[in-house]
């Protein structure tokens, strides 16, 4: 038996948030957000519009701990 799923579909009824970029690192800004799903907004607060072709460092802020951020980029 072969199952067919619809992604989409999915990633959109999943609980945790899912945030999906490009793969592109052009600097200074690096990857741009191409996909998240509803989870991801109401957790953050922000639309699919105010989001679309923005980099994940928005979500970055003054109290943004840069040593998680390097493990990360490693």
């Amino acid at each position: 038996m072969q199952l067919k799923f619809d992604w989409l579909i999915v990633l959109e009824n999943l609980r945790r948030g899912i945030l999906v970029t490009d793969t592109s690192l052009q600097a200074p800004r690096g990857p741009y957000i191409i996909y998240v799903n509803q989870a991801w907004m109401k957790r953050t607060g922000y639309g699919r519009e105010e989001i679309q072709n923005k980099t994940p460092r928005i979500l970055q802020g003054p109290q943004t701990d840069r040593a998680v951020l390097a493990e990360m980029k490693s």
